[in-house]
């Protein structure tokens, strides 16, 4: 037979929902205290060196690429797990760059921990080729193109679709 043990639980009922030592069911969700979350620290299998088994963050939306030759027909969305950050966009540009292209207005500012590298794949349509690959630096809350070790330009009216992941502060 198991023993059940009651221990003294602190219990809030009001129009908004259930709280019961910090946790709430409102509206059908459960929405934990501020900086509390889902604890999966019990779960075996941990990697050694794991800092936190806390997910404590998740949400979803938009955001507006940035540039000084970005046309205003550009769109990013975004997705973010606890501080990894999975952005997707496309980039119409309304000019051609001189030096190379660096975007910004990434939803969140990138960790500078282990050089701040997003990876990701591009689409870059061009009047000589249609997919090309390019790879992405990011930084801060901005990021880069290069062709192999060079920025890349992407020329007047020309369009890139990309994909990119990154740690955030």
């Amino acid at each position: 037979m198991s023993v059940l043990q009651v221990n003294t639980i602190n219990e809030v009922t009001s129009a908004n929902g259930v709280t019961i030592d910090g946790l709430s069911l409102k509206d059908g969700n459960v929405v934990p205290a501020v900086g509390k979350g889902i604890d999966f620290s019990a779960a075996s299998g941990s990697a050694s060196g794991s800092s936190s088994a806390l997910l404590d963050d998740y949400e979803e939306g938009t955001w507006t690429p940035t540039g000084t030759n970005v046309a205003n027909t550009s769109v990013g969305k975004y997705i973010k797990i606890g501080s990894m950050i999975h952005i997707q966009g496309w980039i119409i540009a309304s000019a051609s760059a001189s030096t190379g292209n660096t975007f910004g207005g990434l939803p969140f500012s990138a960790d500078s921990v282990g050089n701040a590298l997003g990876g990701g794949s591009t689409m870059f349509q061009n009047a000589d080729t249609h997919h090309r690959q390019y790879g992405l630096l990011v930084s801060g809350t901005g990021f880069s193109m290069y062709d192999g070790d060079s920025l890349a330009t992407l020329g007047n009216g020309k369009q890139i679709h990309f994909q990119i992941s990154y740690k955030a502060t």
